[in-house]
């Protein structure tokens, strides 16, 4: 049966010669909830693990070609996997029919990409027509077959994205003052010309930290609360910010968050960053499908080496998860444990380790 569906959907226009994959990440996102609070900017850094995209110098090192997937991703509106074809007449009915728009890769002739949102459909002349939003040609109708084959002249089809209403949880960073990232990219320049090893090709006055992300505050858990089996004693220690440069992960931690804050130390270890950044992504990704939204966290217990990351719910500490960084043989990678169960653990394991006197011992 002819008929004819158009989804209110605005596209933004892009902010940057290369940021349709921000642009329309932002665009499906606002479209699914107009309050969702994303910007080009946000997604930006959101994707690139950066927090100056617009507010770097130019030209700005932001402003490049990327994949839509981890926009949409970032935003929550992506539904795996990436399909390496167009979609045909029903399956493009069937999404707008659900409502739902389609991300769209369409790749030129000659070299590069761009990506659209198909947001509608048309087959009342019996012709099939979509309607496309594109953030640097603005929105048109166009013939199926052309789109498919030579939208703009020579750009065709290649990789479908189906979207979805975000999930209303998202991890909830701690906020940066930006006096602190002149601290960090300060800090770098000294380890450059510091004389331990440094990262390759990095010997530039010019290199600077891309930007602070995913900063969230970091907890101390007393051993002596512990093992004494009283309510655990946690003390604020400060706060951690991540810094991606080259795809090299540098972390820093801070004594406060406020611009007096002093950089406490900088982990430049490949392995341990290398780990701290895959337990990170997994917490993120796990949040796609959790109702709960978590303040991040970072929890410490120095006497018995651990290290975990610590979704917190304000309020409802009954509802809080730990999964370890620094997984010693009392605790599991990758397991979520619930509050009481984590501290349980850890009481167990104070109340059975060893106090000795003498001062010289380590381990």
């Amino acid at each position: 049966m002819p008929n004819n569906k158009e989804l209110k959907f605005t596209m933004q226009s892009q902010l940057q010669t290369h940021w349709c994959w921000a642009a329309n990440a932002t665009s499906i996102s606002l479209f699914y909830d107009p309050a969702s609070g994303w910007t080009q900017c946000k997604v930006a850094d959101g994707t690139l693990i950066r927090t100056d995209c617009c507010t770097a110098p130019n030209p700005n090192p932001c402003d490049k070609d990327y994949y839509l997937d981890r926009a949409l991703t970032t935003t929550g509106n992506f539904v795996p996997p990436i399909i390496s074809a167009a979609l045909i007449e029903n399956d493009i009915k069937a999404e707008i029919d659900s409502g739902r728009v389609i991300g769209v890769r369409i790749g030129w002739a000659s070299y590069g990409g761009h990506f659209v949102t198909v947001h509608g459909y048309n087959d009342t002349l019996g012709t099939f027509f979509v309607y496309v939003a594109d953030p640097l040609y603005g929105k048109s109708f166009i013939n199926l077959v052309n789109f498919t084959s030579s939208y703009q002249g020579s750009g065709s089809w290649t990789h479908t994205f189906y979207t979805k209403a975000p999930v209303s949880s998202m991890l909830k960073f701690t906020t940066i003052n930006s006096q602190l990232l002149q601290k960090a990219s300060d800090m770098r320049l000294s380890m450059l010309s510091a004389p331990f090893p440094t990262e390759p090709d990095q010997t530039s006055p010019d290199v600077h930290p891309k930007g602070l992300a995913a900063p969230h505050d970091v907890y101390i858990v007393t051993f002596n609360s512990l093992k004494n089996g009283d309510q655990p004693d946690i003390q604020k220690g400060g706060f951690r910010a991540l810094d991606s440069e080259n795809n090299e992960l540098t972390i820093y931690d801070f004594s406060g968050s406020n611009s007096d804050a002093q950089i406490q130390q900088v982990i430049h270890d490949p392995q341990y960053n290398l780990n701290y950044r895959s337990v990170l992504n997994s917490v993120i990704n796990r949040q796609q499908s959790d109702p709960i939204r978590y303040s991040l966290r970072i929890l410490k217990q120095p006497e018995l080496k651990i290290e975990a990351f610590w979704l917190h719910v304000k309020g409802h500490a009954k509802d809080d998860l730990f999964t370890p960084v620094v997984a010693p043989a009392i605790l599991t990678s990758g397991v979520y444990y619930e509050n009481d169960e984590f501290f349980k653990i850890l009481e167990n394991a104070a109340k059975a380790r060893r106090v000795y006197d003498d001062n010289l011992l380590g381990g």
